[in-house]
């Protein structure tokens, strides 16, 4: 099981832009009217909130968040 160590920021943004990318299929797939497109918008959903928790652990965790946040 991944600790929270195990995941790196790069890790998250790569998760948030392909459920971006399955996002955009996902419409085209609806506007086509093809099979799955449900599927495919709830599973980019899902990667997007996975991947924002995972964002916001790392800015959570980060050890100089004050002086961070003050520049």
């Amino acid at each position: 099981m991944a600790r929270n160590n195990d995941f790196k920021a790069k890790h998250a943004l790569i998760m948030l832009v392909a459920a971006y990318c399955c996002e955009f299929i996902g419409a085209l797939f609806k506007l086509e009217h093809w099979v799955y497109s449900d599927a495919i918008i709830i599973f980019a959903t899902i990667l997007k909130v996975m991947a924002s928790i995972i964002l916001l652990i790392k800015l959570l965790s980060y050890p100089k968040l004050k002086d961070f946040l003050n520049q």
